[in-house]
């Protein structure tokens, strides 16, 4: 289950006193060239315009919704969505939560025996908390293949820029991510083409791991095309408007 948070969502959606359940919300006209939605993929550009539909439709900023009936119904592929939700997130534009699938079951209790003999009432809230902490453990855990991808990539940023990348632990986060959503050997074949690509912004972050997570759906299709990404005047163009406003690393 995904639990988001729409924030500044008045900006979106700003109903009438007079009309009881609106079927409309506000978007600017410059939304396809928003700095925020910058290397934002067309389907992420989608999930995003699809998350704004959803919360009108349900007259909150808060929503939750399972990522397989999010995906079918905007026929968005599930890797688009994580990627779009991470960029979304880490832009300010949402506010992020995966929540256990049993997170909203109604309370029951269930009756055990504890070492003395006496019964011991435990509610499915206390072994939802067990659950969700053990599968949190679970998940913190690096993926299998992530000291291998990290090499990877080592090895080929050595070679653009002639020098080791200082490998920190939240570098070494958006490696797992990657893992959890594309096989070893495809994600040692996309940092081959990240590294690869002298897009401007790219080159700005001196390819930053968590540039190369948040596009991953570019870098795929870049690999089924067989060649790198080129820079487009669109990039240039928001390179140089963030670079005007006093953009930073």
């Amino acid at each position: 289950m995904i639990r988001i948070t729409i924030k500044n969502w008045e900006k979106f959606f700003r109903p009438r006193k007079d009309v009881e359940h609106t079927t409309w919300l506000r978007l600017n006209n410059d939304i396809y060239r928003s700095p925020d939605l910058f290397h934002f993929t067309f389907e992420e550009k989608w999930v995003w315009i699809s998350i704004l539909c959803l919360a009108s439709e349900k007259q909150t900023d808060t929503l939750e919704f399972e990522e397989s009936w999010f995906c079918h119904f905007t026929k968005v592929s599930s890797a688009a969505l994580t990627t779009a939700l991470g960029k979304l997130s880490r832009n300010g534009c949402v506010t992020l939560t995966l929540r256990p699938r049993n997170a909203g079951v109604r309370e029951r209790t269930a009756t055990i025996r504890n070492v003395k003999g006496s019964n011991v009432k435990l509610s499915n809230e206390t072994r939802s908390k067990e659950e969700s902490g053990a599968k949190r453990a679970k998940e913190s855990r690096a993926p299998e293949g992530v000291n291998e991808l990290i090499a990877t990539y080592v090895e080929a940023y050595k070679s653009k820029y002639g020098g080791r990348p200082e490998i920190l632990a939240k570098d070494a986060r958006f490696f797992s991510l990657v893992l959890k959503t594309v096989p070893l050997q495809r994600a040692k074949d996309l940092v081959q083409v990240f590294l690869q690509t002298d897009d401007p912004w790219f080159v700005k972050t001196k390819h930053r791991p968590d540039v190369f997570y948040g596009n991953l759906g570019q870098l795929g299709a870049s690999l089924e095309a067989g060649k790198p990404l080129e820079a487009t005047s669109g990039n240039l163009a928001a390179l140089e408007r963030w670079a005007a406003e006093g953009g930073s690393q």
